[in-house]
């Protein structure tokens, strides 16, 4: 007895074709490893952040243990540590534009006499107005006697801060920081961030050698101090940067002139009462220049713009509602609500109106006689 299947050649065509028309096995997905790239483009001013703080504190240890110049090492860390990571994140996020725009503002210098005149002056001649309160007329009667040092001494010296060191470090806090921090989060608030990274980022040059646990805690104590000066600071850099059209250059003459005010305020205020009257005179230009721009810092928040034959606007720079409309407000006024009025009533009495029939003109009745006495 033959027990075996027979053998049907359109069951296997059949088998064969609903396999091919099956829908294939889901295969699980597969996650790659993001790239160092994207990471950058996604969080552009904490990798500056790594950056600076990696390149900064490193470039500071042979000033710590090796006795190292501190301007040739401030310089390195700047350049190294500031500038490079700016250029390095806004190239991976911005790409060579950009670049382009952050080497525009760190090199704009068409910005009027007047203000570097008062971004390389107002802190010192701050100070000095300021020491009559604890030290009577009597610096006020030496600035005539040592006014030469002006030239001789504070102004080569604010140069070469200025070319070294600030130029870099401004390109990288103001240019690239506040730059972006204040477009998110206006002027005000991303002073007050900037401020507290700039507080932290140079706690090795708050260090003595030969360090120990003590006096370790002994020199980072200055930090009380320190950070409530970094806010008022930050501040004032924030509003010279966005008065001037957001001008590096002149940011930067003003942190050089508060570093090297002691070359001119020094001869005529002895002591460390000389580092006080400066952080007084910033303490009041920040109150100054917040009264003055009524907390806005001279920031302006992008405009809306009105799309075109709508009733809608997008506004700028701010992806998250871009392609997302919203309803214009409606402004309403006397003048506008009795125009309204007077359309809507004329536009009733139209309509209510007994429409006349309207006479054909001569060309009209002319081209009908034609057509007439034509042949049907």
């Amino acid at each position: 007895m033959n027990t075996s299947v027979p053998d049907y050649p359109y069951l296997a065509a059949v088998s064969h074709a609903a396999a091919a028309t099956a829908p294939a096995r889901r295969q699980p997905a597969v996650h790659h490893p993001r790239s160092l790239g994207s990471l950058v483009s996604r969080h552009p001013v904490a990798s500056f952040l790594v950056s600076a703080y990696v390149i900064f504190w490193a470039s500071w240890l042979p000033v710590l243990f090796l006795g190292a110049p501190p301007r040739l090492f401030s310089a390195i860390g700047a350049v190294l540590g500031l500038a490079v990571p700016a250029f390095l994140v806004t190239a991976a996020t911005d790409g060579r534009a950009g670049v382009r725009h952050l080497v525009r503002r760190t090199l704009r210098w068409r910005v009027g006499i007047g203000w570097y005149l008062l971004a390389a002056l107002a802190i010192p001649v701050g100070a000095l107005l300021l020491a009559p309160i604890f030290l009577g007329l009597a610096p006020l009667q030496a600035i005539g006697e040592n006014g030469v040092l002006l030239l001789t001494a504070y102004v080569p010296q604010l140069v070469l801060a200025l070319v070294t060191v600030q130029l870099f470090e401004e390109l990288g806090w103001a240019g690239f920081v506040q730059h972006r921090l204040q477009a998110r989060h206006g002027a005000l608030k991303a002073s007050l961030l900037v401020a507290l990274a700039f507080a932290f980022l140079h706690l090795p040059t708050y260090l003595r050698a030969p360090i120990s646990g003590a006096s370790a805690v002994r020199d980072l104590s200055v930090l009380a101090i320190v950070i409530p000066f970094a806010i008022v600071f930050r501040i004032l850099i924030a509003y010279t940067y966005n008065r001037t059209a957001h001008a590096v250059l002149i940011a930067a003459i003003t942190h050089a002139s508060f570093n090297e005010a002691s070359e001119l305020i020094a001869p005529n205020v002895q002591g460390p009462l000389a580092q006080i009257l400066a952080f007084a005179s910033t303490a009041l230009l920040a109150l100054l220049a917040g009264v003055l721009s009524k907390g806005a810092l001279a920031h302006h928040r992008p405009q809306r713009t009105p799309v075109a034959g709508t009733d809608e606007y997008i506004p700028h720079g701010d992806r998250s509602s871009r392609g997302r409309s919203t309803k214009r407000p409606t402004r309403w006024s006397a003048d506008g609500l009795i125009r309204l009025s007077c359309c809507a009533l004329a536009e009733g009495c139209r309509l209510r109106s007994p429409q006349k029939p309207r006479t054909p003109g001569p060309r009209a009745a002319q081209t009908g006689d034609q057509t007439a006495g034509e042949p049907g």
